[in-house]
């Protein structure tokens, strides 16, 4: 008798491990997706905080968010650009500069100015991953958030 196993043998095992790998493949894309929009919620929090460093430090923005920041972003016009999840831009950051108060000749207040910023908003297009990453409690605490100026 010859030790081996039978043809039906190796094609049931066959079977099984590639159902095994259909179920595992989809859960690996998954698990990928998951974690590229941390990674972003992750870096779109540090590109702020660097940002808003930067201005703490020099009393000014730089004239390229690239220079604010080592984060990784796709630079737009001048003071903004956008954070990028898989080649995809999904959040826009702009750093808007202060206006001063405007002053009549009396030396009257005729215009609030307001201080400098940093604006979170959502790029345009509807990728399902931006969306995703736009829903993670972080991002759209960002996204949400409006400028509160100090009571005079």
């Amino acid at each position: 008798m010859r030790k081996g196993f039978t043809m039906i043998e190796l094609i049931f095992v066959i079977v099984i491990l590639g159902i095994l790998a259909a179920v595992a493949i989809p859960r690996l894309a998954a698990t990928r997706d998951d974690a590229e929009i941390s990674k972003a919620a992750t870096n779109l929090s540090t590109a702020v905080s660097d940002i808003t460093a930067y201005y703490t430090s020099k009393t000014q923005f730089a004239s390229k968010i690239s220079d604010m920041t080592n984060v990784s972003l796709k630079v737009g016009t001048g003071k903004d650009a956008n954070l990028q999840l898989k080649s995809k831009d999904c959040i826009k950051i702009s750093a808007v500069d202060s206006v001063a108060d405007t002053v009549d000749v009396n030396g009257k207040v005729t215009k609030k100015g307001t201080p400098a910023y940093v604006r979170v908003e959502k790029s345009k297009g509807g990728d399902p991953l931006c969306d995703q990453l736009s829903s993670t409690p972080s991002v759209a605490k960002m996204l949400n958030a409006e400028p509160v100026y100090a009571n005079d």
